[in-house]
């Protein structure tokens, strides 16, 4: 419609929709990715304009979408709780247990829709942080606790990183000097934090290469050499990938490259980050664009590695070329019982990676800890009672001792730990 001069009339709604793609231009979206957004609250029966109403009274009420027939096809009980969920006061903890909920009644639909409420009236920051993050953190210790299937996890997992992927496709390109690499070390497969905080530098525009789970350390160098990034940054979640970690980061220490780390394990075991040659970026990823930042402004080299002790050397190297001999032996004494082969690969795989991270580490009060999870995990996860736990240490052990050289005492003494899972190490 257009006036007698020729001038276009716009309606109230598609001033509206101006409003709206104009609030998420400006939270870092490019204009497709806004666009597409829009279309995908509306396939999914939510009308945006609504959402930011209800969060901003200055914009008018829109007219109606189809959203009643849309509701009609999902699960009664999550879809009417996305639509009481009110835009102030506590609405990211609500929306974060929608999701979490939605995940593990294996709803895609219910969840995503919680995702596109949730993008439609918050930072995108706070959504990824508080909202898909904190929600794979409960579930992850539900999982522990044995309240929830792998599958759950596995499922909420998946529909995160798809997020998170969709998401770092659509930032913006880069508009600053420098490249980041980020990466996992060896062995570590959960890549949830390393793309987030890729998308988070990318979005303040940065040049972010991100290599994904489980770089081996040749080729990281190899990459290193033919990107030639300014910094590169570590994420570990596990003690054996923070062992994997160190043994990497002392790598790129020796070739001067700038190092950034973090990740769970350096909060819940902090001690070792003093072993890292590296910047430690914090407990939480809301502050690392500002230490990322400091970084890059003057990137050097952090102090020198705390490299292994040599006894501490000897009894890996050791432990690492009988390891096979004494898992064949317990096998062989332990098969025949009624332990679940499964539960007996569980625990051999968690022990030969404890006893190898907590001598990289230097410390066996790890070994002491990991023998403990590891008691709770076979109860938990493969319903072993403690007098099967007890027969598996026992015979692990009487192989241990079978095989391990007689004079190499250390060694042997470091692996009986795990038959004292309360003890307090010296």
């Amino acid at each position: 419609e257009r006036t007698a001069s020729g001038h276009r009339l716009y309606s109230q709604y598609d001033i509206d929709t101006l409003k709206w793609l104009t609030a998420r231009l400006d939270e870092g979206l490019n204009i497709s990715r806004a666009v597409a957004l829009w279309q995908e609250l509306i396939s999914s029966g939510q009308n945006p304009l609504q959402l930011m109403v209800e969060s901003s009274p200055q914009v008018r009420t829109p007219r109606p979408t189809h959203s009643d027939t849309v509701r009609q096809s999902q699960p009664p009980a999550i879809a009417q709780r996305i639509d009481a969920v009110p835009l102030s006061g506590d609405q990211i903890g609500r929306l974060r247990q929608i999701w979490i909920e939605a995940c593990k009644a294996f709803d895609e639909e219910s969840a995503e829709q919680a995702l596109n409420q949730a993008f439609a009236t918050l930072p995108l920051e706070t959504v990824c942080i508080q909202i898909m993050q904190s929600g794979l953190a409960t579930i992850g210790a539900e999982w522990q606790a044995g309240q929830m299937t792998v599958q759950q996890e596995h499922f909420a997992s998946a529909l995160a990183m798809r997020r998170l992927h969709a998401l770092l496709n659509a930032a913006p390109s880069p508009t600053r000097s420098g490249a980041i690499l980020i990466t996992c070390p060896p062995e570590e497969e959960h890549t949830f934090t390393p793309l987030l905080l890729a998308l988070v530098l990318r979005r303040r525009g940065w040049r972010v290469l991100y290599l994904g789970a489980n770089v081996p350390i040749r080729d990281l160098e190899e990459t290193i050499a033919r990107a030639q990034p300014t910094l590169v940054i570590l994420v570990a979640q596990q003690l054996h990938t923070a062992a994997t970690l160190l043994q990497m980061s002392q790598k790129l220490a020796a070739q001067n490259m700038p190092l950034a780390f973090g990740g769970r394990i350096f909060v819940h075991e902090p001690a070792i980050k003093a072993q890292i040659p590296g910047h430690f970026l914090g407990s939480s990823i809301e502050k690392v664009e500002e230490l990322v930042e400091e970084i890059m402004r003057s990137p050097q080299p952090q102090h020198a590695a705390q490299h292994t002790l040599p006894q501490h050397a000897q009894a890996l190297h050791t432990f690492q070329t009988y390891s096979a001999q004494i898992q064949a032996s317990t096998w062989d004494k332990i098969y025949a019982t009624n332990i679940e082969p499964s539960a007996i690969k569980a625990a051999f795989e968690h022990l030969y990676k404890t006893i190898v991270a907590s001598l990289v580490l230097g410390n066996v009060s790890y070994l002491v800890q990991g023998a403990r999870w590891l008691r709770q995990y076979l109860s938990m996860h493969h319903a072993m009672s403690a007098e099967q736990i007890d027969l598996f240490v026992d015979t692990y052990l009487a192989a241990a001792e079978t095989h391990l050289p007689p004079q190499d005492k250390f060694i042997l003494q470091w692996v009986q730990t795990i038959s004292q899972p309360d003890a307090t190490p010296a």
